[in-house]
């Protein structure tokens, strides 16, 4: 018995030809090339998804993960630290003196909170152009401890 079977479903024989002259009738060549060449690019793309694997995913999170914001220094300390590196540099832009007193690790918005109280306390001054440098009062700075010192070194 001859089996014949379509490209789609492999348990159905295929139809018979009208007219048969002895040959079996067979798809055209480039027709199943075709085919196999689409299962085994849908095969490959299967595996070859890019991003991280199943294994690598963490739990889900509504927010991505902070560091935690020190508590115990206080914009009073971190002012200080601002007037104690714009007396050593002089005149500095606003990033500058962000990156020079390491700003990114204290949280978000202490910079400018630190920056306003050091220049309410006149230990800065704005010194226009997004610029500062040492205020009138930048001695009450540099005669106090650091707060590691005045605090007992928490």
């Amino acid at each position: 018995m001859d089996h014949r079977y379509t490209d789609t479903e492999r348990d159905t024989p295929a139809r018979q030809p009208e007219h048969d002259s002895g040959e079996q009738a067979r798809a055209p060549l480039p027709r199943r090339i075709a085919d196999v060449t689409q299962d085994v690019t849908r095969d490959v793309t299967r595996r070859l998804r890019l991003g991280p694997s199943a294994g690598a995913t963490g739990p889900w999170s509504p927010m991505p993960e902070l560091s935690p914001v020190r508590e115990d220094i206080t914009p009073e300390d971190e002012g200080r630290t601002i007037a104690r590196v714009l007396h050593q540099h002089s005149v500095l832009s606003a990033d500058r003196l962000n990156m020079l007193v390491g700003a990114r690790a204290w949280g978000p918005g202490r910079f400018h909170q630190a920056l306003a109280y050091a220049l309410q306390r006149r230990w800065i001054r704005n010194s226009g152009h997004g610029t500062f440098s040492p205020g009138p009062r930048i001695a009450e700075v540099l005669d106090a401890p650091p707060a590691e010192q005045r605090d007992g070194g928490r």
